[in-house]
């Protein structure tokens, strides 16, 4: 019987060679065949681990808030829309208004901004009125999801993650934690990628994105205050000593709490007094912003415009005429005046 020949080294590369071209051929195959079944869910779990490395915070979820004792630092009382609450910080301090959302920036290196959603709805509601999509195909995706509170679509946003799409799944399934996790990354905060935590407490319960320890930023979402939610963001200033601390971001969740409802606030007032802008001169929907800025007795000391949309015609001497003008609601309607206030007004 012949010797066989020895295996080369040359050989052996080339049975790995052919070896390899069957395994990829099958895999090939395995793959077409995955396409023709399985072509929208393997695109979508493909989309899903993609997100998950260009954006690293869609994979936090609210853990429970351990920590929940209090700053007792002397502190201020802010009153915005109806809501009241209390921070751990005092001095000089600057205020913006507008619709339903207030800026508070101190002279201390500490912001806040308040805001009041006017759809209290969630945010799949929003979506669902959203001209771009369907609001059918968003019913169909959701199904009684968007029938749920505000705070319930909030949990499920917050808690899906990338492993929640699966290849082999449902496609509506798919389809659906995909669209939540594209949410989750556009609307996710800055500090959402440091932590998220969820709260308990007596009159209310909500989340906490970012942990003050490792943030600048952070962001609270605050629900049933007499059935309606609220939010809510603190932020450090860049290169300031004073850091946020979680005792003093408990102090702000532990005090918050409906006050009685005041008289129509500056931007409702100034707007209604402005004069009438003239009309797009293209004859289209115009939308400009003015800031008006009021001292403490109520008399506007400066008018400007902020923004104005492409082709609208803006009257100089209209904004410069608003200046004489005093409103005298203003203090009644919005509580601390002891300093200047600027209002953003969009027409």
């Amino acid at each position: 019987m012949a010797t066989p020949p020895p295996i080369t080294a040359g050989r052996r590369v080339l049975q790995a060679l052919a070896w390899m071209t069957g395994v990829a051929a099958g895999l090939v195959c395995l793959l077409l065949i995955s396409a023709l079944f399985l072509g929208r869910q393997i695109t979508i779990f493909l989309e899903a681990r993609w997100m998950a490395r260009k954006f690293p915070a869609v994979w936090v979820t609210p853990q429970p808030l351990m920590d929940i004792s209090s700053s007792s630092a002397p502190g201020t009382t802010l009153t915005y829309f109806g809501y009241a609450f209390e921070v751990p910080w005092t001095g000089g301090k600057k205020q913006r208004l507008g619709d339903n959302l207030a800026a508070v920036n101190f002279n201390s290196g500490q912001s806040i901004i308040f805001k009041v959603p006017t759809d209290q709805t969630g945010f799949l509601n929003d979506l669902a009125d959203d001209k771009t999509f369907s609001k059918q195909s968003i019913r169909a995706i959701f199904g009684t999801d968007l029938d749920a509170s505000a705070y319930a679509q909030e949990t499920m946003l917050l808690n899906v993650t990338p492993s929640r799409v699966n290849a082999f799944g449902s496609r509506t399934e798919a389809t659906r934690s995909i669209m939540l996790l594209n949410m989750k990354a556009i609307a996710a905060p800055s500090g959402l990628q440091t932590g998220a935590y969820s709260f308990e407490l007596p009159n209310l319960h909500g989340f906490q994105l970012g942990d003050p320890s490792r943030s600048s930023r952070v962001d609270l979402e605050i629900y049933d205050l007499g059935g309606h939610y609220v939010e809510l963001t603190c932020i450090a200033k860049k290169g300031s000593p004073q850091k946020l601390t979680q005792t003093e971001i408990n102090r702000i969740l532990q005090t918050i709490h409906p006050a009685p409802a005041s008289a129509p606030c500056v931007p409702t007032v100034v707007k209604k007094a402005l004069p009438k802008w003239p009309k797009n001169v293209t004859g289209a929907e115009s939308h400009m912003m003015v800031s008006v800025t009021v001292d403490s007795s109520g008399r506007v000391s400066k008018v400007s415009l902020v923004k104005v949309s492409r082709n609208a015609a803006v009257d100089a001497a209209a904004i410069a005429s608003a200046q004489d003008t005093t409103y005298s609601a203003m203090p009644a309607a919005c509580g601390d005046m002891d300093s200047n206030l600027v209002y953003y007004i969009d027409f």
